[in-house]
């Protein structure tokens, strides 16, 4: 009798000792795993079917549910666009590091704008600010010189900061002496375009498809 209670304390001590051996991860694409592999796996488990009537070594739920977790994309790269470039999707805007989407009143549907402040010039050694202001007294000179005008549609993406080219004026014009007219608003100097360009401020559309007319004699820089 002494023998046999030997013989099954020994047999408890040693089912313990295998009780407590920690499992471990499996591969769950692994096929042919037996019974005994399978049982050291903590995320699979022994499953008899009728596809698998002798076992098959199978991936538990929690192995499953973890495999089905998303994983994570570092979002894209943003790069420079070309902040004169008319007609940006928001997607596309989204995407450039020196454009955001502007929603105002002018654009109520949204537009691409440049991020950068407006740019300052030099004209007769002095800096001037541009955004329409009048001319520093002793600048450049300037011809007052015939322009036949143009017209934009209001909506254009950008419209205050591209407006449209004075192309009677190679190298310029000065806001202060040119005589411009806009059908709607005041006219302005496209801070895009500090030299070439002139736009029109508070403007009001006008009619389902609104536009503005920008004409007049601009004086041309020498």
């Amino acid at each position: 009798m002494k023998t046999l209670v030997s013989i099954a304390g020994a047999a408890a001590v040693c089912f313990a000792t295998f009780s407590a051996q920690a499992k471990g991860l499996c591969d769950i694409h692994h096929l042919g795993y037996t019974k005994a592999q399978c049982e050291e796996c903590m995320n699979m488990t022994w499953s008899v079917s009728r596809v698998f009537p002798g076992g098959a070594c199978v991936a538990n739920a929690q192995a499953t549910s973890a495999s089905r977790i998303p994983t994570t994309h570092p979002a894209p790269a943003k790069s420079a666009c070309d902040i004169h470039h008319l007609g940006y999707t928001k997607a596309q805007c989204d995407a450039c590091s020196n454009m955001t989407w502007s929603v105002s009143k002018v654009f109520p549907a949204g537009t691409c704008v440049s991020t950068a402040p407006p740019q300052t010039i030099n004209l007769g050694g002095a800096p001037k600010p541009t955004g329409g202001g009048p001319a520093p007294a002793g600048g450049s000179s300037c011809t007052p010189t015939h322009w036949g005008g143009a017209t934009i549609p209001l909506k254009s993406p950008n419209f205050s900061g591209t407006g449209v080219p004075v192309s009677v004026c190679s190298k310029g014009y000065d806001l202060a002496k040119s005589k411009f007219q806009c059908s709607t608003g005041s006219p302005v100097r496209a801070f895009n375009y500090p030299n070439t360009n002139v736009s029109c401020n508070n403007t009001v559309a006008v009619g389902g498809n609104p536009q503005v007319t920008i004409n007049g004699t601009p004086c041309c820089l020498n």
